[in-house]
Parts: C-alpha cells; structure tokens; sequence
C-alpha cells in the first residue's frame, strides 16, 4: 500500500459508513447500524496508528493548485495550493478523535434499544462530524482547515437535531460555533489580501508567522477562543439543547473544541518565540477567567449535560494558562519552553479524555435514574460502583491527584519553577473549585436506598460497562507509567511544535519507580474506597422501636451553594444574566418613556398643543 493512501483512506470510509446508515436508517436497526459505524472508526484510527509507525513524519501527503487569480498579465499573478501534511501533531489529535468517536458511537450504540428503527441519520451526523475533524488536523491551508471547521459544525447540527429538543427552540451551541467558522474565514481573507505581499495568494498555515497584520490575528484567535468556549462564549461547550450527556460530551470533546485546541498549538508552534510578551498576558488572562469562571460555572450546574460543558472549559483555561508562560526570550530548545509545551499538550488531552469519560458515566447514571438534573436525582436501588470509580478516575484525572497524568504535569512545573507563586496560587483555588463541582454529582453515584431486586433497573448500564473500563484505561497506563506517556505520545507531538526538544528536564521528573509506589497506593485506596462503599450499605438496620428515623438525605450537590456565592465571577463566562438584567432595566425605561408620553395624547394632547404654542410666543417676543 501507498505510504500517502493509509492516511488518505480514513476519509472515504468514514464518508462511506456515513451514506450507509443514512440511507438504512429506516429499515435497520439503530444499534446494529451504530456498532458497524464504531467499526469502521476503528479501522480509520488502526490505519492512524499503524501510519505513523512505518511512515517518517513529517509527510507531505499531496498538493494541488485549485484557486488561480488572474491579473494584467498573461501569467496568473496569484495561486493557492491545497495542502495536506502530516507530523506528529495532527497524527495524536487524529488518532485521539478517532479513539473518542469509536468509543462514543459504541457507548451510544449500546444504549439504544435493540428493535429501535429509524435513528441511522446519527451516526451520519457524527461520522461527518469526525470527518471534519480529519480534514482540519491534516490540513495544511488555511481553507481546507475551514472547509474541515465547517464539516464539524453541519456534523455537530445534524446530530443534536436527530436526538436534540423538540420545542423548536434556537440552537444556541450551533449559532455559536457558527460564529467561529465566520471568524476563521474572516482571518483567511484577511490572510490572502496582505497589503504588504500583493503577488502572493498562499493560504498555506507554513506561512503563517507573527508578522501578520492584527486583522488577521484578531479573528484567527477569536475563531479559536469561540470554538474553545471560552468566555464570553462558554454557551459553546455548556449548551447541551437537550441532547442526552453521553452525545453533548462526544460533541464537545471530540468535535470544534478539539479542532480549535489543536489549531491554536499549530499556529503556535509556527509562531514560536515570535509573539509579543504581551500576547502571553492576554494568554495568561484569558487562561485565568476560563478556569475560575468555568469552575464556578460548573458549581452552578442544574443538569449532567451543561456541567461536563463548564468543567471543559475550565480545563481548556487551565491549559491556556500554562501555555501564556511560555518565555519568548529564552533560547529555542530552552528546558523550560519545552516543559509549558509538553504541559500544554498533556493538559489538551486530559481535558478532551476527561470529558469524554465523565459524559459516558453520567450518561449511564442518567439511564438508570431516567432524569439528568443533578439535584433532582433519587436514591438507586444499587450503586453504580464501575461507573462511579471511572467518574472519580476522571475527576482525579482533571484535577491532578497523583498518580494520574493530571498530577505529573503539575510536578513538572513545580519541580523546574515555571510558574510564580501567584500562578501556583491562581491553579491551586481553581482546581479546588473544580473538584468541588465533581464532588457533588461523584456522590450520587454511591446514594442508595433499600435494595430492590429489579431486573431492568439492575441490567440499565451494564452492556456499557466495558466503553467505560477503557476509557479509564489510559489514565491509568500514562499514569503509572509517565515515561511511556512522553516517549509514545508528547515526544512526536513536540518535535512537531518545537524543532529543538530536550526531553531531559521531563524524563527527569518521571521517575517509574516512583511513579510505581504512587500508583500502588492510590489504587488500594481506591479498591478499599470501593468495598467501603460496597458493604456499608448491607449492614442490619437499627432497631428503633418500631419509630421512623427522621433523618435527611441531603441534596447530591451541596457544593452549588459555593458557586452561588461566587456568581459574580461566574458572569465573566457567560454575561446571559447580564444581558438578561439590562434587558429588563430597558423594558422599565422604556415603560417610564411611554408614561411620560402619555401626557400629549388623549385628554391631555390639547395642553400639550397649548403649551407648545405658548412656548413659540414667548421665544418669537424674545
């Protein structure tokens, strides 16, 4: 096989299962269709990982000229080229939306019934979705990267349309990332009408660099900020349109904030230590809202699908915030340039990991509960100990509790000095804040009453089971063994980010041995987390007397009262009750205006007319 096919291919065949279970959708049923979807994902992301193994990256897979602009002269004055590249960037974001995608499609799979018709257009919507995702990481133009940008809005659309609400309603998410795609074309036109280089109409990201005009910087990062869902924008991420919270997570994890994190390193990386050292401020700033507000956000949450939105974007701010440390300064291969990149990247993939496992288990508590507001969620008549184990994985995962991936890239800073005082200070309140959001809906998944033996109550999350264990997976291999996490995943992303890597500073602080005893003993306190959890709810009940205990529950999510205290830093992630309480003051003003008005009409309209007509004479004798 052609060494350029094996990564041509993942595109026809996704687009091929695409046009299969939309035109089955009406005879075949919705899982059997789903399950071939998930298996041809698999097969893409097999053909992901093998390419990268026999091919030397980085790989020009093909270009070719297909817009010419043709000036006074006989030879056309003005050519773009579209470009497709791979390096071990976009090989990692590829391989790591594929991964996601596959698991999503099965988990969802699963979860429908088995006689279930007529559902085939979904797994279209998310196949296209996952294309577009292709399209842009192996995009080496500017316009292949939008055309990829604005597949994965129409395959985001589709599929919350197919299972979404049904009132009609705008789709907010959906106007939203709209609003990137515009941004991101605004930045390529801006990009091609360069004042300073008329003769030239490349498109290609290789000429990107800092010496670009601010109209095109400005829209390029907001196109990113927007797809991110950072605020003022986190409706992006935190919208869920009644979609269940094991789709929205798909979408958000594996769909434009996956696409606008991956651009926004690319450009970095092509823009190294170019950037004012003022742009790392506005980096560092943007960084700091994300994370509090997004957390505070997160506390706020009433149901599983808008939580998961706020607790990505509070990681997405935790990354930017590392990465507005970058030193312009120092020298290329500088240790601790490198340190905030690998950093940077390992914080991407947790947030994207993070959000996809946290999104698979509160879908499962949601369909054993059947509802998916937090507090509003009854007592199970068993506890989901898998589900709720492989949400505490996650949630340890994102807020750095060792031995996860989480916590080695909070030792790297630490242990190199990168970040200040302030900024330990800044990363320690925001990932309290964020584990706090995890804390409350955690424990719903261990609040059980009597135990009542009912067979479609105790079989609701088991064909789930396995998705489940394998997304926490990951976080424990990287976990327990950091090495194999920079050697097999960093190393190529970063050579591809920045030419002149030194690895020491990482391999020095990734100690196995180590690294071994951490894991032993988290691992037994979780086993033990487990069992206690497990048998404190099969002890005797107490004799009262024949009395009831009056007793309280307590609400599954107490720390919302934190984020309801905190609501005015929550405004700076999404200003709708800004918006709403000026548009409220407007309606009163406007009231008042029309009660003033009111004088010149009926009764009082002559006294109007007289004391206009008054007024004249007086100014006419003046």
């Amino acid at each position: 096989m052609n060494e350029h096919m094996i990564w041509l291919l993942p595109i026809p065949i996704l687009l091929l299962a695409a046009l299969i279970c939309w035109l089955l959708g009406r005879r075949t049923p919705t899982r059997r269709l789903g399950i071939g979807a998930a298996l041809a994902m698999l097969v893409a992301l097999m053909m992901v990982v093998i390419g990268s193994r026999i091919n030397a990256l980085p790989l020009d897979l093909g270009s070719r000229s297909w817009i010419t602009a043709f000036g006074t002269l006989p030879e056309p004055v003005a050519r773009a080229t579209l470009n497709m590249r791979i390096d071990g960037l976009s090989a990692l974001f590829a391989a790591a939306a594929l991964a996601g995608g596959t698991l999503g499609l099965l988990y969802l799979a699963q979860s429908l019934g088995a006689s279930l018709v007529g559902y085939g257009r979904l797994w279209s919507a998310l196949l296209l979705m996952i294309v577009g995702v292709l399209l842009g990481v192996l995009a080496g133009d500017l316009v292949l990267l939008l055309f990829g940008w604005g597949m994965t809005i129409l395959g985001t659309a589709l599929a919350r349309q197919v299972v979404g609400a049904r009132d009609q309603r705008p789709l907010t998410a959906l106007g939203i990332a709209a609003l990137s795609g515009l941004a991101l074309l605004a930045a390529i036109l801006s990009f091609a009408l360069r004042p300073n280089d008329p003769t030239s109409g490349s498109y290609a990201l290789m000429d990107v660099d800092a010496s670009l005009q601010l109209a095109t910087w400005i829209p390029l990062l907001l196109a990113i900020v927007i797809g991110l869902g950072l605020p003022p924008f986190g409706r992006m991420s935190s919208d869920d349109e009644g979609t269940p919270p094991a789709l929205h997570g798909l979408v958000i994890a594996c769909g434009v904030p996956l696409l606008a994190i991956y651009t926004l390193l690319r450009v970095f990386g092509l823009t190294l230590g170019a950037w004012p050292i003022s742009w790392f401020h506005v980096l560092t700033a943007l960084g700091l809202i994300s994370l509090l507000a997004g957390s505070v956000q997160a506390l706020q949450a009433q149901r599983f699908g808008p939580l998961v939105g706020w607790q990505a974007v509070a990681q997405w701010g935790f990354t930017l915030l590392v990465l507005g440390q970058y030193n312009p300064v120092s020298a290329l291969g500088d240790g601790g340039n490198v340190l905030i990149i690998a950093t940077a990247l390992t914080l991407a993939l947790c947030a994207i990991w993070t959000t996809l496992t946290s999104a698979f288990a509160l879908g499962a508590l949601e369909r054993r509960t059947g509802s998916d507001r937090i507090g509003g969620q009854p007592l199970l008549s068993s506890s989901l100990r898998a589900a709720g184990l492989v949400y505490g994985l996650a949630a340890a995962t994102a807020v750095g509790i060792p031995p996860l991936p989480g916590f080695w890239v909070r030792r790297w800073m630490l242990d190199e000095g990168v970040a200040s005082p302030f900024l330990l200070l800044i990363m320690v309140a925001g990932s309290g804040l964020l584990a706090l959001s995890y804390l409350g809906p955690g424990a719903t998944f261990w609040r059980v009453s009597a135990p009542k033996r009912s067979a479609d109550l105790l079989e609701t999350g088991w064909a789930n089971l396995p998705v489940l264990l394998t997304c926490g997976l990951p976080m424990l291999i990287f976990g327990i063994a950091p090495g194999l996490m920079v050697r097999a995943v960093l190393l190529p992303a970063l050579s591809a980010i920045q030419p002149l890597v030194d690895t020491t500073a990482l391999l020095n602080t990734t100690d196995i041995r180590l690294a071994t005893q951490i894991a032993a003993a988290g691992l037994v306190g979780l086993i033990v987390l487990g069992a206690v959890r497990s048998q404190g709810r099969q002890h005797a009940p107490l004799w009262t007397g024949g009395e009831a205990l009056d007793r309280d529950e307590g609400s599954p999510h107490a720390p919302q009262a934190i984020g309801y205290s905190l609501r005015g830093i929550a405004v700076l992630a999404n200003p709708q009750t800004v918006f709403s309480s000026l548009g409220r003051s407007l309606e009163w003003f406007s009231g008042r205006v029309a009660w003033a008005f009111q004088v010149f009409s009926g009764r009082y309209y002559l006294t109007g007319i007289l004391i206009a007509a008054l007024t004249l004479i007086l100014l006419l004798v003046q």
